[in-house]
Order: C-alpha cells, then sequence, then structure tokens
C-alpha cells in the first residue's frame, strides 16, 4: 500500500494533496504496527466460589435488616462484611504473589511492575485564572493555553535595517537558485536513513502516535515515500499541516505554585517525520540563508517550528506556507 502511495506522489501539484498523501502515510505506519503487534490476552476473572455465597449472605441478611431492624441482624451484616473484606483482600494478595512468581527477566514481564513505581507524573490541580476556577480537564486546557499565549508571544522584529536585510537575502536567493526550491539537490534515501539511524528510542511520540523505534523499523520503500514527500515539500514550498501540529504538555517549575498558570512551561512533542524534513530542508537552505543573530533582535521566546523560527523573517518572505504552526492541548 505505500508502496503504490509512494508512486502517485510523484504526480501531486497541490498542498491540499500533499496533506492527504502525509495523513494516508501515518495511518498505513500506525496500521503496520497493531497488525505486526501481539494480540493482548483476554483477562479472564476468577470468582471465589466462598466469595460469591458470602456475598449472597450478605445481600439476604441486608434485605431482613432493612426489613426488621433487628440489631442482631446488623451485628450478622456487619460480620459478613467484615468477612467478604478480609476474603477479598487475601484472594488479591495471593493473584498478585502468583503474578510475581511467574515474572520472568528475559521476556519485559518484569517492567509491567516496576514502570509504576518510575512515574512521577501528577495531575494538574485546580488552576487559578482571570475567568476564574478552572477545575475540569477542559478548562485547565484552555486557561494554560491563554497563558501560553500571553507568554510566548513572538517579539515585534519590524525594523527598517531588518526589513532592508530579509529582502536582500531573498532577492539574492531566488537570484541564485532562480526558483524558490526547484533547483535544490533532491533529498536522497541515505539521507533519510541518516537521520532516522540518529533518533533516539526514548523519546515521546507527536500527534501521530509514530514513536522513533517505528520508524527505526520502516521498510526500505516506506523511507522511499518519506524522501518522495520531503523532495515534494521543497518543490510545492509547501510543509504539511499535519507535521506542523504539536502536543503541547505543561510541565511544573521547581519550587512553582501548582494553581497558577504562569507556574508551567510547555514542552512540545512533534512529529518525528516532520523532524527529519526539518533537517534535510535546513541542511540545504542553510547556506543562503541569515541567521536571527544578525538581525540585532532578541531571540524568540518559543521554539515551535525550529526551521521556520530560527530563521524567521527569510522564511515568511520565501515560504509562507512553512509558518503558521499549530499546537494540541492537552
Amino acid at each position: 500500500m505505500l508502496y503504490i502511495c509512494s508512486r502517485l506522489i510523484i504526480y501531486l501539484n497541490f498542498a491540499e494533496q500533499l496533506d492527504s498523501i502525509v495523513c494516508r502515510l501515518e495511518d498505513e505506519i500506525i496500521n503496520a504496527k497493531i497488525s505486526t503487534s501481539n494480540p493482548n490476552k483476554e483477562n479472564y476473572i476468577y470468582h471465589d466460589s466462598k466469595l460469591s455465597e458470602l456475598n449472597s449472605e450478605r445481600n439476604i441478611a441486608r434485605k431482613v435488616f432493612q426489613t426488621y431492624r433487628d440489631p442482631f441482624l446488623k451485628r450478622k451484616l456487619n460480620k459478613l462484611n467484615k468477612q467478604i473484606n478480609k476474603l477479598d483482600q487475601k484472594i488479591e494478595t495471593d493473584a498478585i504473589t502468583n503474578e510475581l512468581l511467574n515474572v520472568n527477566a528475559t521476556d519485559g514481564k518484569v517492567w509491567k511492575f516496576v514502570t509504576p513505581f518510575e512515574k512521577k507524573t501528577k495531575n494538574v490541580p485546580s488552576l487559578n485564572g482571570p475567568a476564574g476556577i478552572a477545575n475540569t480537564d477542559l478548562e485547565k486546557a484552555n486557561f494554560l493555553a491563554e497563558s501560553l499565549q500571553t507568554q510566548f508571544t513572538l517579539n515585534n522584529i519590524t525594523n527598517p535595517d531588518t526589513e532592508e536585510l530579509v529582502a536582500e537575502s531573498v532577492m539574492r536567493f531566488r537570484t541564485e537558485a532562480n526558483s524558490v526550491c526547484k533547483d535544490f539537490d533532491p533529498p536522497l534515501p541515505s539521507e533519510v536513513l541518516d537521520c532516522i539511524k540518529s533518533l533516539s528510542i526514548n523519546k515521546a511520540p507527536g500527534i501521530d502516535g509514530i514513536n522513533n523505534k517505528m520508524i527505526k523499523n520502516l521498510p526500505l520503500h516506506t523511507i522511499l515515500t518519506i524522501t518522495t514527500i520531503i523532495h515534494k515539500i521543497m518543490t510545492l514550498g509547501h510543509f504539511p499541516t499535519r507535521w506542523k501540529t504539536a502536543t503541547v504538555v505543561p510541565i511544573l517549575k521547581p519550587g512553582k505554585d501548582p494553581t497558577d498558570t504562569t507556574s508551567y512551561r510547555p514542552i512540545s512533542l512533534s512529529s518525528s517525520l516532520s523532524q527529519i524534513a526539518e533537517h534535510l530542508i535546513l541542511k540545504r537552505t542553510q547556506p543562503n540563508t541569515v541567521k536571527l543573530s544578525q538581525f540585532h533582535t532578541p531571540p524568540l521566546r518559543l521554539k515551535i517550528f525550529s526551521l521556520a523560527t530560527s530563521r524567521l523573517p527569510f522564511f515568511s518572505e520565501l515560504f509562507p506556507g512553512f509558518l503558521r504552526p499549530t499546537m494540541r492541548r492537552t
């Protein structure tokens, strides 16, 4: 399926078609991962016969006590509840003990018990904001999004000297290249493979759910598809909208008030495929670009899309479709 998709990419001429192909590629990778994964074992619920008998007896005793309100029946009901709780705890303890005894360090089952103890994540408490108090997850996400939007507003870089320098750089680049990107050397599959080899498998995936371990196991024809997509990005001058969307996770700053929205710093989880495309595009455009530090303006505070923001004035003139990154709230 992916091989057929790579052949179709050659005839793409519109940005909407490129976005559709990227979404299709991501779906194919996810479906391939699901089809090759080990099926989940069904959880068989064990029902102890003694526990079932005590539950039935307890239900009858409750109905009789609610009818007659006899203190003796109340004591009997409390006694049955204690027996049920004690037996339930014993059954749960025995099940965990047997599961631990059957753990084998060679098949990876031990991580099932170790991982919960290593996690240090905490839920975001109720947040205080201008509109009141946020209790639900949706309200918290909206409060944090508004706070981050206020904190990370792009700096004003409108300056006559800067604009003149950008105009000269763009004109020189277009004159030398004679087009936007068509004279660039097309990306090679070997370059894509080098980028994939440098990816760390301990990184969290982006909005597409494709982690680096999955990318490292992609077949060769999928690598060719990715290479063709990156080439089309360069020739069309359009970066896929899907790859400009990041999942933003709020991280509490040490020693800060957890109920204050300004106490959180964002971490953007972008697609690993988009990072590969960024690297190859930046590798070809970097010699022709002017660094942002040469514009004598303060650095940008938020780097959502590294390729666009690191050369923001140049890319805003040359590649309008590369900008306008979006964020998904979590």
